[in-house]
């Protein structure tokens, strides 16, 4: 169980964002100062409703967790996008804007991390070729796995930034057992079932999801 006076000294939270490119693909990554719990969402196009719908869903997180987002860090390319989100949300948010030319050394660091967890997954899988979808589920389990183990970095040398904003433990035999890309047989049941349909599917595995199940890529 995490601490409520852990919880209560850092429950203001100040995250770092920033646009992130994989293989064509837009995604906006997000890391919070001293919790460092990483997010990534796919962006379909750089729209403002994109941001605000992903930002909404980033605060809603840490708000389940007992935390507020009270301060933002980005790029001055996102100040179109950002100020309307900041204002909408419950409580006021104060947005920091970088220079022209300049960045966010959190965000820097963490694409540079992400990007570095995708390609050590990727040069271990023998495909030649990955289809869109498994280049988005391989850059959000880039980002899911390091929130597993403790941040040196972080202000708990115990609790794991998942720990500390989930509060609820890991899994080995839910959130461990495959890895991305791997080669699974996933069990399906069709409907009817008296028909010569296949009962097992040959798939590439993606992520454990929140229910309990896996979700895997039909070949």
């Amino acid at each position: 169980k995490i601490p409520d006076e852990l919880i209560s000294v850092h429950e203001d939270i100040t995250l770092a964002i920033d646009g992130l490119s994989i293989n064509t693909l837009k995604f906006l990554s997000t890391i919070s100062r001293d919790v460092y719990y990483r997010t990534v969402h796919y962006m379909p196009t750089t729209e403002a409703k994109n941001y605000q719908t992903t930002m909404t869903d980033v605060c809603g997180v840490y708000r389940r967790g007992s935390f507020k987002v009270t301060d933002i860090l980005c790029d001055n390319e996102f100040h179109a996008s950002m100020d309307p989100i900041a204002a909408s949300q419950n409580h006021p948010i104060t947005m920091h804007y970088a220079a022209a030319q300049e960045h966010v050394p959190e965000a820097e660091r963490n694409n540079h991390v992400i990007k570095e967890q995708f390609r050590a997954v990727y040069h271990r899988l023998p495909y030649t070729h990955l289809p869109r979808i498994l280049v988005k589920y391989l850059t959000y389990e880039s980002a899911r796995k390091p929130n597993i183990f403790p941040a040196p970095q972080g202000f708990s040398k115990y609790f794991s930034p998942r720990t500390i904003i989930h509060q609820e433990n890991i899994s080995y035999q839910q959130h461990c057992r495959t890895s991305c890309g791997t080669y699974v047989v996933a069990h399906n049941e069709p409907d009817p079932t008296n028909t010569n349909a296949p009962h097992a599917l040959d798939c590439l595995y993606l992520r454990p999801n929140a229910s309990g199940r896996h979700e895997c890529l039909h070949l």
